[in-house]
């Protein structure tokens, strides 16, 4: 599972055409039956994950005349990607860069993860809105859970521009710093 980077219960994912985040479920390491485990069930689902998200936009979607990837994405990715189809899930975002009608970030959102969008002499330009059922109950994927990406993921069409600021981040970063 090496194409994912594990942060606690979360992980997220970076390519050169795409990035994603999976919110872990912090309770279910609370209640594991085995101490020694170096990571939770909830761990381990984040990571595979964003492991087989990333792999879905692997380089092979790249045109043919890059080769290898471009050593700084962002400076290449804004002007030339080429729209990715997504998917989302696990309180897990992930977003591709589009130039369909100018350039645009398509994103696919479930639960309470966040997608900031950031313009240089404006400042917070768009939010995503959190997907929850009740307090502290946020729209996930889990083995007793009947939410499935391709029915519940909320798609985003974000129009961008050069200099912008994206930020993906977990209920972490959202439940502790307010817009």
């Amino acid at each position: 599972l090496d194409l994912a980077v594990q942060v606690g219960e979360d992980a997220y994912f970076i390519r050169e055409n795409a990035m994603g985040v999976a919110d872990g479920v912090g309770g279910w390491a609370r209640s594991r039956k085995h101490p020694s485990d170096a990571y939770t069930p909830s761990a381990r689902i984040s990571r595979g994950l964003m492991h087989f998200c990333s792999s879905a936009f692997s380089s092979s979607s790249y045109p043919q005349y890059l080769s290898p990837p471009p050593p700084h994405p962002p400076d290449f990715v804004l002007p030339t990607a080429e729209s990715v189809p997504l998917w989302d899930s696990s309180n897990h975002r992930q977003s591709s860069i589009s130039e369909e009608d100018g350039l645009r970030v398509q994103v696919a959102h479930l639960g309470d993860c966040a997608l900031y969008q950031f313009r240089p002499g404006v400042g917070l330009v768009f939010r995503s809105e959190e997907m929850v059922h009740s307090f502290n109950h946020p729209v996930q994927l889990g083995p007793h859970s009947k939410t499935t990406p391709l029915n519940d993921a909320r798609p985003y069409s974000i129009p961008v521009r050069r200099h912008d600021v994206l930020v993906l981040a977990s209920d972490g970063v959202s439940d502790n710093l307010w817009d």
